[in-house]
């Protein structure tokens, strides 16, 4: 992966990074690079910051809108939503989740 790294966490066994170009995820058990794109979901490929809620959904923030990415025996759905879905801005620095199932979300 050469890509400009702009936010990275670990959920479970992989390895998940927001770059300029999309996200990319690292699994340690297989040892592959998965890299996703707008062709596979995400609203916008210039990611800022990745994140995951309590309940496993990895989140992206991007220049796009907001991206929510769910793993079930190895296929991905996402979810996005921008300001048509009621988002202040398209535009996102970061998203962190606290307690209460809220994601909390910078934006210009």
């Amino acid at each position: 992966m050469e890509e400009d790294v702009r936010g990275i966490m670990f959920s479970g066994q992989k390895l998940w990074a927001a770059t300029g170009n999309g996200v990319y995820s690292y699994s340690f058990r297989s040892g592959k690079w998965h890299h996703f794109t707008a062709d596979d979901g995400l609203v916008y490929n210039k990611c800022r910051d990745i994140t995951r809620d309590e309940k496993g959904t990895i989140w992206v923030a991007t220049d796009g809108g907001l991206t929510g990415i769910t793993e079930k025996n190895g296929h991905y759905t996402f979810r996005s939503f921008t300001t048509s879905d009621g988002l202040t801005s398209n535009t996102l620095y970061f998203v962190i989740p606290d307690g209460l199932g809220r994601l909390w979300i910078g934006h210009e």
